[in-house]
């Protein structure tokens, strides 16, 4: 499934320019294996961590089954992404607390380990 959306993806370099249209494939992608699931995290995290889809992220993670190494190291790039780009938002995510401690401490580890988040936020 992975190899066809990626030939897909890069095939039809417009559907960048419209994103919506793919979101809800991008997020079916979680219902399926380890490998399918950790990919559409990354596809998240390079393409949509945007103003406009912020809030619909946060709200597919708070629903996402975590069972999976591969997963939870796909959503804690996604999230200290988010942190970078959106860092109240995903502070306020993650108190919410609804990941596991793992993928949890991995999220922070990441956005304290990387130099794109201001010194500021990394005291919280």
């Amino acid at each position: 499934m992975i190899g066809q959306f990626a030939t897909f993806w890069l095939a039809n370099a417009s559907l960048l320019k419209n994103l919506q249209r793919c979101f809800e494939f991008v997020i079916s992608l979680n219902k399926g294996d380890e490998f399918d699931g950790s990919f559409a995290l990354i596809l998240l995290k390079c393409y949509y961590v945007q103003a406009e889809f912020i809030d619909l992220i946060f709200d597919h993670i708070n629903n996402l089954n975590q069972d999976f190494y591969y997963k939870k190291m796909g959503l804690a790039w996604l999230l200290s992404t988010c942190y970078i780009k959106f860092a109240d938002k995903t502070f306020e995510s993650l108190m919410k607390n609804t990941l596991d401690r793992f993928t949890h401490n991995i999220a922070i580890r990441k956005a304290c380990e990387s130099l794109r988040v201001d010194s500021d936020y990394k005291v919280h």
